[in-house]
């Protein structure tokens, strides 16, 4: 019944080795932030999206500055998806034959304004030729807007290390600034 009132609900959809693009555009959205918001088409029609995984895909970052990274090996999950609400994210990157970053946690996106919160380990990091021994992880909240991202809470963990940190990074020129507080 969805269907015949212009709104087509999609529970899950997985993409194997797909290449995707997340732009930013010089006011600090993301072309991936209206995913879930209705869009285009016609007057009253609507895409619901339950849930999307991508397996061992490519992803380029571009952004508003004109720098440019890409990610390969990446496997993402998200579910929830639509404007304004909750994202539970999971997200692993393969670097190598052992190492991997992995971020579990969540985000949610609004107009220019994106929140984020959620735990990033490092396993089997190496740093220039030397293999450590330990994980690297981070637990963080925040929220980025209008090209400044604002760190809440971001407590990370270097093997038996541990330090935390609040602040923000200011994006909007061609050079960052970090501020802590």
């Amino acid at each position: 019944v969805p269907l015949l009132r212009g709104q087509v609900d999609i529970a899950s959809l997985t993409v194997t080795q797909p290449q995707v693009e997340l732009i930013q555009s010089r006011d600090g959205i993301w072309n991936a932030a209206s995913l879930g918001g209705g869009g285009g088409g016609s007057p009253g029609g609507r895409v619901v999206l339950g849930g999307i995984s991508i397996v061992d895909g490519t992803v380029a970052v571009t952004t508003s500055g004109g720098g440019r990274t890409v990610y390969e090996h990446v496997d993402l999950s998200a579910g929830d998806i639509a404007a304004g609400s909750r994202m539970p994210i999971k997200l692993a990157l393969r670097i190598g034959p052992k190492q991997s970053i992995e971020f579990q946690g969540s985000a949610r996106t609004g107009g220019d304004v994106t929140q984020a919160q959620g735990r990033i380990e490092w396993k089997n990091p190496e740093v220039g030729n030397r293999k450590l021994s330990y994980t690297i992880a981070s637990e963080f909240d925040a929220q980025y807007s209008g090209g400044v991202l604002r760190i809440s809470r971001l407590q990370a963990t270097v093997g038996s290390l541990a330090a935390g940190v609040t602040g923000s990074v200011d994006n909007r020129s061609a050079k960052p600034t970090l501020a802590l507080d």
